[in-house]
């Protein structure tokens, strides 16, 4: 008993810090966001049983390399990766950007073009895992992967950038 005790204190522990990660995204968002409306607001829902987040569903489809031929959809994928550098370069941890579906098909899984023609960034987690205690060793290794992985697609989606800006 004691063991499945723990056991499910850290798991506990583990999803309350998640919670905490997210809440902090609006102040990493609006940090993304400079320049630019990107971040899909989140809702939070708390009952003693869960943890509820809500997303406005947004109409459109993922941001793949074609939707650089858009001059305006270009230019807000310019906007977000100065954003990401300077958020790197004043010590906060990247934004996931790939998602899981992203990350199987080499594109930009939590990024999508809406109706309008604009980026939006939609279920947005930070990709580090120290905040999560002992727990958050068990992920170390992933979140290093997804950080290389949206290295690779961002490199990958500037170049096609030049294609279109030169």
């Amino acid at each position: 008993i004691v063991y499945s005790e723990t056991l499910s204190e850290i798991f506990i522990s583990f999803f309350l810090k998640i919670i905490m990660i997210t809440v902090n995204q609006n102040k990493v968002g609006k940090n993304l966001a400079r320049g630019g409306d990107f971040i899909v607001d989140v809702s939070y829902v708390d009952d003693s049983r869960q943890h509820i987040e809500i997303q406005e569903y947004i109409m459109g489809e993922k941001f793949s390399t074609k939707h650089l031929n858009n001059l305006n959809i270009c230019n807000q994928f310019i906007k977000i990766k100065r954003n990401l550098q300077r958020m790197r370069k004043d010590g906060i941890n990247q934004i996931d950007l790939i998602g899981i579906d992203g990350a199987f098909g080499n594109y930009f899984g939590n990024i999508i073009v809406d109706q309008e023609q604009k980026l939006k960034i939609i279920d947005a987690t930070l990709l580090e895992s120290k905040s999560l205690g002992f727990v958050g060793y068990l992920f170390s290794p992933i979140m290093t992967m997804g950080k290389i992985l949206q290295k690779r697609i961002l490199d990958k989606y500037t170049k096609e950038t030049y294609k279109y800006i030169a």
